[in-house]
């Protein structure tokens, strides 16, 4: 997936909370704390399905509280505290995958909503290479008599610039391609993407798409417009490879061909979260055991392997 052709250059970039954290996004040792906060905003919202997943999890990190005396754990860390889940016998933490999984999805999405956003950057366009006349429309102009009015100067949300400059879209650049790698859940950078007109790929394949055209994919990308298949990317496509999933990532059982007759998991790529979906969520909790949650449902296989080993 990352060959790079000879004489081609092609930058790789690694995500982590660090990169989330100016938007609001919490950091592993703050996370239990908001999603504490998260659980009473849900419920004013009428969003009690996140709210009853989110007091379970809590329910269990009051159990495991005692023998945070005894041993290292800190069940006010979310990495701990799913760990600590995740070391329990399958039939027992299979109860709690999903609980899990939707009470970090919830959490994210209420600190984004709660949190002020990152101050805008003020730009002048004349001074880059950025074509003026493609500018997005969440880039506002700023009137001022300290600009001439044929320098443009604009206000940048935050996000927007910094994947602008990390994909050389304001200044001229070699041909060459941009990969983030990210192990972060939130859309962030999708959305800024988006907002810039850039295309982007998940890195799935054509024949990892489903289509009615023939058998086998496991990947619905019906529902957006965005996600180009991996052969199909150009030097301007940036390819956003999310190793422990993503929050507009769903898993269903379905029968998608009717020859065959049998019901398979298909991952489902949305254009946002969903928070009503009854869908279950295709993440990867921050656990020591990235074989967990099970797409089978028998506790042997999942996890990571599930999500770059389907059919």
């Amino acid at each position: 997936m990352l060959e790079i052709p000879e004489g081609q250059e092609h930058t790789v970039y690694l995500l982590g909370a660090g990169f989330s954290a100016e938007r609001g996004i919490p950091m592993m040792d703050g996370f239990v704390t908001r999603m504490i906060e998260a659980n009473g905003w849900l419920r004013s919202e009428g969003r009690t399905a996140e709210s009853n997943d989110i007091i379970k999890l809590l329910k269990y990190r009051h159990d495991i509280s005692s023998a945070a005396l005894r041993c290292v754990i800190r069940p006010d860390n979310i990495e701990d505290l799913l760990s600590a889940a995740a070391a329990e016998p399958a039939d027992q933490y299979q109860g709690l995958d999903r609980c899990i999984r939707r009470a970090i999805a919830a959490t994210i999405d209420y600190t984004e909503k709660q949190a002020v956003e990152p101050k805008q950057v003020g730009l002048v366009l004349g001074n880059t290479d950025f074509n003026s006349e493609k500018t997005p429309h969440l880039w506002k102009s700023i009137e001022s008599s300290t600009y001439k009015a044929s320098a443009k100067a604009v206000k940048v949300p935050a996000y927007d610039f910094y994947v602008a400059a990390m994909t050389g879209l304001l200044y001229e650049r070699r041909s060459g391609k941009h990969t983030f790698i990210s192990y972060n859940y939130d859309l962030l950078l999708e959305r800024s993407l988006r907002n810039m007109g850039i295309p982007m790929s998940y890195g799935f394949s054509e024949d990892e798409l489903l289509s009615d055209d023939r058998e086998g994919g496991f990947v619905d990308n019906s529902e957006i417009n965005w996600n180009l298949p991996f052969g199909a990317c150009t030097n301007d496509c940036v390819q956003i490879l999310k190793m422990h999933g993503s929050m507009n990532w769903y898993l269903e059982y379905r029968q998608h061909h009717s020859k065959s007759g049998q019901t398979q998991p298909v991952m489902s790529v949305r254009e946002e979260y969903e928070p009503d979906c009854a869908d279950e969520l295709f993440i990867q909790p921050p656990t020591w055991q990235k074989r967990q949650n099970s797409r089978e449902g028998n506790g042997k296989e999942g996890g990571l392997a599930s999500l770059w080993a389907m059919p």
